[in-house]
């Protein structure tokens, strides 16, 4: 949900009243899209921003923070609100989110049977929060950058762009199969446990429910490289089955190390923000964070800063749960150290990539990338690109991946990729990695081995299938009918020459064993199987249901009890007679609504009626003024005012 999407389903007049509550201006000559262009614009623009918070109302802030903060990426319906205000003041609650709604900041979502809720665009969310965080929390926007540095020495894991890469080169030539529901099958997940060093547990909590045996972490990487579309599901004879996109890889390991795991860490926030409304904001603190060696609580108090009160309750648990489960996880993964020392329990926190960029911008190639040996191992340095990997291993086997990583040549290896001018192509290659040309002998026995003519043979075949193993281990062993089939291929399958089958035939029949003939339809055709939506466009999308209302608010429409209100309540500053002065006074506690009165011999200004009750035969009244509790007699009341926010 963004503001541009909002604003296009608003009409024009409600567009041209919501620019005029700001104070801008619309150009004569501007069309309707030309004014949601304008309005969607401005209300992104930093400075536009700072003059509209300076604008607001004390009542405006309060609710204002209140869904930057403890609401988040998520919706307020109408009897969450409702809750909400009437835990604390509806008055005040109510007038504060007219008035955003009337600055288009919070926007009126409706479903068609009238259910009504309230949001704020994800991205207006964002640049409000980060105004607020250098205004309210007093942080330098100019410093206010996340601790950025290289991978340090101490991470001894294994990064997530390295498992990814392992995983991508197992299956770039036969694919991942599937089961009939669409799982890897038992043996890739067999040797996918052994490729994946992480702990099980660790990925859990991202998963409520999984299938079988189907595992937490196999299906963390099975949804990575389906969202970044490197792996496409489709038909096969075989069944199911995932194949590699070469060209999606080619993109996604273009550049360094770093550079693909900032691509991975940006597809990941993507993702994870979904899990709970308020993890945007936290993402925000998070890579935002001032000055190397920042830690997890500070940026808790930071934030504490900017919310207090009940609705802090909602955004220290989503705090607490992101400590628990999202902090191991970026750690393992080398996108962020989390060290916490054991004595005070403080969380130190380190970038090893830079959270600030979208996506590295790709780095010029080092001169010398890695060695070709004589023994056709290739090795490649730490700051070899992650294509020319993936390159090398179209004609090698990757045989290690440590900090230096090791593929073979063999025979097998350079002659599988079926490609014109391979020859080329492979010591070209192999040229820009050692910088240089290779040894003669290693070029020499590469030619040789692709330039091997290549020979198959084309037979004419029959397949003679038993209907169960120990038939076919009698056909096996029977004489009479060895000379018939040429070999057997497995439990059940023997292969038989064309023209052996008559002679096949007939020696069956003396076993009263018929034979027979199946015809074989056409092989099924490839087709591409539609994949769900990814989380994060999902989750970028309007809810389900609902449509942007178009109307500019007053308060009355969400607390119609105002019209009840006689308008000389809150205008004339006067007595009233006993009878309408309990009303007034009753009506003033229902609504929370601040009271200037004269009782006691003082003049009583912003107080809140508390209780009412009679003591004696004498009606008394509770009053709290500035977080302190005073009692009036109903007769010691003079002269009495509401003091309604702007209507």
């Amino acid at each position: 949900m963004k503001v541009k999407e909002m604003v296009k389903q608003l009409n024009i007049r409600v567009v041209q009243q919501l620019i005029r509550e700001n104070g801008w201006k619309i150009p004569a000559e501007a069309d309707e899209t030309a004014a949601k262009e304008m309005l969607s614009r401005a209300l992104l623009d930093e400075p536009s921003i700072r003059t509209t918070w300076e604008s607001l109302t004390a009542q405006e802030k309060n609710v204002l923070l209140y869904f930057l903060f403890a609401v988040g990426h998520d919706i307020v319906t109408y009897r969450q609100m409702e809750a909400f205000a009437y835990a604390s003041s509806p008055i005040e609650v109510y007038a504060g989110l007219t008035g955003i709604r009337r600055k288009g900041i919070v926007y009126t979502l409706r479903r068609l049977w009238g259910e009504m809720a309230y949001c704020i665009p994800y991205d207006l969310q964002a640049v409000w929060r980060s105004f607020l965080r250098n205004t309210i929390a007093g942080t330098d926007p100019e410093e206010s950058t996340a601790p950025f540095a290289p991978p340090p020495a101490y991470f001894s894991g294994q990064r997530a762009a390295v498992v990814l890469f392992r995983l991508l080169q197992q299956h770039r030539r036969q694919g991942i199969p599937l089961t009939k529901r669409g799982f890897p099958t038992a043996r890739v997940r067999r040797q996918w446990q052994e490729h994946i060093p992480y702990d099980e547990a660790l990925f859990r909590p991202l998963y409520s429910e999984t299938a079988g045996d189907y595992s937490a972490c196999e299906h963390f990487f099975l949804d990575m490289m389906v969202a970044l579309k490197v792996i496409e599901k489709k038909e096969s004879d075989s069944g199911q089955v995932y194949s590699i996109q070469e060209e999606a890889v080619h993109e996604l390991f273009r550049g360094s190390e770093t550079s693909v795991q900032q691509k991975l860490y940006v597809h990941m926030k993507k993702t994870w923000r979904t899990l709970h409304p308020l993890y945007p904001m936290i993402w925000e603190w998070l890579e935002r964070g001032q000055g190397p060696g920042i830690t997890f609580q500070s940026l808790v108090f930071e934030w504490e800063k900017l919310v207090a009160g009940q609705e802090a309750e909602r955004g220290r648990t989503a705090w607490d749960q992101f400590r628990e489960e999202m902090l191991p996880i970026l750690d393992v993964l080398g996108f962020l150290s989390s060290i916490t020392d054991p004595l005070s329990g403080e969380i130190t926190l380190g970038w090893m990539i830079n959270p600030d960029a979208e996506e590295e911008g790709e780095e010029g190639k080092p001169a010398k990338a890695g060695y070709v040996q004589p023994t056709f191992e290739v090795l490649l340095l730490p700051h070899a690109p992650y294509q020319v990997r993936w390159e090398l291993g179209r004609y090698g086997e990757l045989k290690e991946q440590q900090e230096v990583w090791t593929f073979e040549l063999t025979k097998q290896s350079v002659r599988r990729p079926e490609e014109a001018d391979a020859t080329g192509k492979l010591l070209s290659l192999l040229s820009c990695i050692q910088g240089e040309e290779i040894a003669g002998s290693v070029a020499d026995q590469i030619k040789q081995w692709l330039h091997q003519e290549r020979q198959v043979e084309l037979l004419h075949i029959a397949l003679l299938r038993c209907p169960d193993k120990e038939t076919a281990d009698w056909v096996e062993r029977e004489p009479a009918l060895r000379g018939c089939w040429q070999e057997r291929m497995n439990g059940t399958d023997f292969i038989v020459d064309e023209h052996k089958e008559d002679e096949l035939q007939a020696a069956l029949e003396k076993w009263s064993i018929k034979m027979k003939k199946a015809n074989s339809g056409p092989p099924a055709v490839g087709r591409m199987v539609s994949e769900p939506l990814p989380a994060e466009e999902a989750a970028d999308r309007l809810e389900e249901g609902y449509k942007v209302e178009s109307i500019l608010p007053v308060l009355e429409d969400v607390l119609p009890e105002l019209k009840e209100i006689p308008a000389i309540w809150y205008k004339n500053w006067q007595r009233y007679h006993g009878s309408t002065l309990r009303a007034l006074l009753a009506k003033a506690q229902s609504l929370s609504i601040p009271v200037r009165m004269e009782a006691g011999g003082r003049e009583w200004e912003h107080i809140r009626v508390a209780d009412m009750a009679i003591t004696n035969g004498e009606h008394r009244i509770a009053i709290r003024c500035n977080d302190k509790m005073s009692h009036v007699s109903l007769e010691e009341i003079g002269r009495i005012k509401l003091e309604l926010p702007p209507l």
